[in-house]
């Protein structure tokens, strides 16, 4: 091999080891955070139905297995046992149990089942500090395939978790994005009361499907 073409490939790889560990490790970070913490995430949605484009925005909050996001006049939440909707303006409650089938696009869900739901194909360097990665399914729920795009926190050295964008694309096709506007990770709360449905009236219709 030509001292100069040798000399290139070691450059090269020397360039190419730390970007890969560097993305790895906060992928990890991220999992862990997930997994660790009080997790408050304020998005934007796309999606297409029947061929209309769908937009809107949400809030979502984890921790652990249990969640509660806000979207569209719905109160969604989760014990990590079952799972409340709550229709406001309809004044309607149904109740259903977690399992698989309940996963779908759901971004709490998915985002809580990260870990066991994907494993991780892929992953790119989109620009500095910032990386996309590609997940597959690990189990069948109805999600073809999965993107996460996070960043460091911008801080020297430092491999926070910085969560911009997640895109999920289902068995039909069909694609979900989620821009995210903010996302905090925090002290995980001692108390899950917050995860708990609020207590209805008696002129709420309230469908218990569990």
């Amino acid at each position: 091999m030509p001292f100069l073409t040798l000399v290139t490939a070691i450059v090269l790889s020397f360039a190419v080891v730390p970007v890969s560990a560097q993305g790895q490790e906060l992928y990890e970070s991220f999992v862990n955070s997930l997994a660790t913490s009080f997790v408050s995430v304020s998005y934007e949605y796309e999606t297409e139905v029947s061929g209309v484009k769908v937009v809107g925005e949400g809030n979502l909050f984890l921790q652990g297995q249990s969640y509660r996001y806000n979207a569209e006049g719905l109160t969604v939440c989760s014990d990590s046992r079952s799972i409340w909707i709550a229709d406001q303006a309809a004044r309607e409650m149904v109740i259903e149990s977690v399992d698989e089938s309940s996963l779908g696009v759901n971004p709490a869900i998915l985002l809580v089942n990260l870990a066991r739901a994907f494993t991780l194909k892929s992953m790119n360097k989109a620009e500095d500090g910032v990386f996309v990665y590609h997940l597959l399914p690990a189990i069948s729920f109805g999600i073809r395939e999965c993107s996460v795009t996070l960043a460091t926190s911008g801080a020297q050295s430092s491999t926070a978790p910085v969560l911009k964008k997640a895109s999920f694309i289902t068995d039909d096709g069909t694609e979900f994005i989620l821009v995210i506007k903010s996302a905090t990770f925090e002290e995980p709360r001692r108390s899950y009361e917050f995860f708990m449905p609020a207590k209805m009236g008696s002129d709420w219709v309230v469908t218990d499907l569990r």
